[in-house]
């Protein structure tokens, strides 16, 4: 009975080419509509990054002090001393903000550019896909070395050149690109095209990025940095005021789940009922005008 059933659908789809072709059109349409909107909400939520176990990194935000009594080395100091749980500590500032002018010839792009310390691919884990990543010299190498992106990369050399050993201008000052980096070795919603080598300053605020130990839960290095919080405030002094630091998932970036997102999941939902319902409507008309041969051949 099934088979008959689909034998006689495929037989009346072929001897109608215009009302297969806009059922096949309108449920591609309606799928790939559904499938891509769910991508994106995944690529959200689940936010892909290329870095060695991803679920033990985590970023730091400092929150007070903003007069630097107690200035940034001294800060990093109180966080290598005062925490246990975790595995290595890296640096990355400049990171938000609108991108600067990067040029390399007659090529032209437009990059978000992070300052960061030399281990801080390392504590990542992102290996480079041409090229090297940073080491400790590079910070007080005379010409800045920089590592870019890929997509960066394809934009300043679009014919295939590889960019290693060029020279690249970022707001008119001269970078020799050292490394190209795979798209998702940006940290998710930070962005970042290039990255340069810096030494930390005392008065600039920037994000520590944290890797911590197998086994350490969340709670565990909250403590621990809570606790360091208030070294920075008893070395601050009466004026340094309150102090926090605050964890956040690099893998999970507290993504929030809003009525914008619940609306755009229903109207994708409503586009595919629709498309269904136009479908069923159609071949329903089709039956009414053929009822007189249907019921013929009921007969």
């Amino acid at each position: 009975m099934t088979f008959d059933s689909i034998r006689i659908a495929a037989r009346t789809l072929r001897k109608q080419p215009v009302f297969a072709s806009v059922v096949v059109v309108s449920l591609a349409l309606a799928i790939a509509l559904n499938t891509t909107m769910y991508g994106v909400l995944d690529a959200l939520i689940h936010p892909r990054i290329d870095a060695h176990a991803p679920g033990q990194l985590y970023t730091i935000t400092f929150y007070g002090d903003y007069k630097f009594h107690v200035s940034n080395v001294e800060r990093d100091s109180l966080v290598r001393e005062g925490m246990r749980t975790y595995q290595a500590i890296t640096r990355l500032e400049g990171a938000f903000g609108r991108g600067k002018t990067v040029q390399a010839g007659a090529q032209i792009a437009n990059a978000v550019v992070a300052g960061v310390a030399s281990n801080y691919f390392d504590v990542l884990g992102a290996h480079a896909v041409q090229g090297r990543t940073f080491v400790h010299a590079d910070e007080t190498s005379g010409v800045q070395p920089v590592v870019i992106s890929q997509p960066i990369a394809d934009v300043l050399f679009p014919h295939g050149d590889s960019p290693i050993g060029r020279v690249v201008e970022i707001d008119g000052a001269p970078h020799a690109v050292i490394g190209v980096v795979s798209r998702y070795a940006s940290l998710p919603g930070y962005g970042t095209g290039v990255w340069i080598p810096t030494q930390p300053q005392r008065d600039v605020m920037y994000t520590r990025v944290i890797r911590i130990r197998d086994g350490v839960t969340r709670a565990e290095a909250e403590r621990e940095l809570q606790t360091v919080a208030d070294r920075i405030v008893a070395a601050g002094g009466p004026g340094s005021g309150p102090a926090a630091f605050r964890l956040h998932s690099v893998v999970d970036p507290d993504f929030q789940f809003r009525g914008f997102h619940l609306a755009i999941v229903l109207a994708v939902v409503a586009v595919l009922l629709v498309a269904c319902s136009n479908l069923a409507n159609i071949q329903l008309a089709r039956g009414i005008t053929r009822r007189r041969e249907l019921a013929l051949r009921s007969a």
